[in-house]
């Protein structure tokens, strides 16, 4: 039975799994770039697009793994401890995301926006912890 508590949870759990199919496919569209571009003999491999691919499929993971089990959490069928320490890992990984937006866009006009980026996706666990903690009162 969903109450009142478990909705933010829910709600934050289908962004979630949202988020991360789209994390899981940009992965994917930048990895298969970097190898495109390593193709052309000339060109070397960008380890950049691999790093982020790479980055990307594992927050996709995290998030569709932490939104499936935040979804059965909320509904009653899940364990609450398992989505607080998915929440600690993901906000791990946002900061880490921060810190390397900030590092890579130094010196760009991108700096404010992907601060302000890395920000909203620092939100997302932090309310997802939220959820999980209220869902456990």
């Amino acid at each position: 039975m969903e109450t009142k508590k478990s909705t933010l949870l829910k709600v934050v759990s289908i962004i979630m799994i949202i988020g991360g199919a789209l994390y899981l496919v940009m992965g994917a569209i930048s990895l298969f770039g970097a190898f495109g571009v390593a193709a052309v003999p000339e060109a070397g491999t960008p380890l950049i697009f691999v790093v982020l691919g790479l980055v990307n499929i594992a927050m996709g993971a995290f998030n569709l793994v932490a939104g499936i089990t935040g979804s059965k959490a909320a509904s009653g069928n899940g364990n609450v401890k398992r989505c607080k320490n998915f929440a600690i890992i993901l906000l791990v990984l946002a900061v880490l995301s921060l810190a390397l937006n900030i590092f890579w866009s130094l010196g760009t006009d991108q700096v404010i926006y992907n601060i302000i980026s890395s920000i909203v996706g620092i939100t997302l666990p932090v309310l997802y912890f939220i959820g999980a903690k209220k869902v456990s009162e």
